[in-house]
């Protein structure tokens, strides 16, 4: 197994195809509600890194080759798709898509499961060299358990492995959980693992739902500040126009979501009367709660952490005060 020197490792700096946005050698993710547009703005930005042109925060973007993964619409709709959006065959950049699609017009399909046949994916990504691959929903290619820490981390970590030899940003699908109190990335369906894994992750929102207005933004990030929030509309053909408008990137919880985990904090500590410090950040992981989140909330509601008695070196632990009343 190989291990390096800290020192023999070799530098590289941060290598963007739209700045903040979207990195080479690395994963991001998008999530969002069902039809609300998740594909649409994928194939959006497709057509400008395929292309060339101006993303919609002004950054500009030099022709590039895109790969995707199409699990749920088949060749002919996706290139449908990309035509609404203004893409046709005398564009010097449409020979820059590259579709992999299980579906065909004839023919039984033929299924690409990334953790069993993870060489003929490479093997795809050798040959296109692509430079942004797009998987549209990862779920279609795995048949791994979404609730296995150690599946999804498998799952990830293949894909980080192939943008990192491949110099490619990767970017996968991932549809909702079903728990619509959930916002940004913990709206997505899995183990925390797949939260976990990418460096990137975004959503797409509703901003006002009387205006059609939608938001695509940037839940989380790694490597570099949060970038604005991008406001746009989708017409009845599919295709995606930005307003032109951006919104600050906040990390202020709303009331609701200070409650929720109120809520989940205090049912969690009273069933168990005390619980260690580390239990207590397991469990919240598992519940899709920010360690920070938890640690702001506790003395706002009057719960203070405390160190086991008897043990110079004794673990610390929270639980409810006897007056305590929520």
């Amino acid at each position: 197994m190989p291990v390096y020197r800290f020192s023999d490792i070799t530098d590289i700096e941060s290598d963007w195809i739209w700045p903040n946005w979207l990195p080479r050698g690395t994963v991001s993710s998008i999530t969002g509600d069902p039809g609300i547009g998740k594909t649409q703005v994928l194939l959006t930005v497709a057509k400008i890194v395929a292309l060339g042109g101006e993303f919609p925060d002004g950054h500009i973007c030099e022709p590039g080759i895109v790969l995707i993964f199409d699990g749920e619409n088949g060749l002919q709709e996706e290139k449908r798709r990309l035509k609404n959006m203004g893409v046709t065959e005398s564009d010097d950049g449409s020979s820059n898509i590259y579709i992999f699609s299980p579906f065909r017009a004839e023919g039984q399909p033929e299924w690409l499961n990334f953790v069993k046949h993870t060489q003929s994916l490479e093997k795809i990504v050798a040959e296109v060299k692509p430079d942004w691959v797009i998987v549209d929903p990862l779920v279609a290619f795995h048949e791994q358990k979404e609730i296995s820490a150690p599946d999804m981390r498998k799952l990830t970590n293949i894909q980080m492995w192939l943008a990192q030899r491949y110099n490619c940003a990767w970017t996968f699908l991932q549809h909702p959980s079903k728990d619509r109190e959930a916002k940004g990335m913990w709206r997505m369906r899995a183990s925390g693992d797949l939260i976990a894994g990418p460096r990137i992750q975004w959503s797409v929102n509703v901003k006002n739902a009387s205006e059609d207005l939608l938001v695509f933004q940037v839940d989380k990030i790694n490597n570099a500040p949060f970038p604005d929030s991008l406001l746009f509309r989708i017409d009845e053909m599919g295709v995606v126009h930005w307003t032109g408008e951006t919104v600050p990137h906040s990390k202020v919880e709303t009331r609701s979501q200070r409650d929720k985990t109120a809520a989940w904090l205090t049912t969690t500590i009273r069933e168990t009367g005390k619980i260690s410090s580390k239990d207590l950040q397991d469990a919240a992981y598992k519940a899709g709660i920010s360690w920070m989140s938890i640690r702001r909330l506790c003395p706002v509601i009057g719960i203070k952490p405390r160190k086991a008695q008897g043990e110079q070196y004794g673990h610390w632990y929270y639980e409810l005060p006897k007056e305590f009343d929520f």
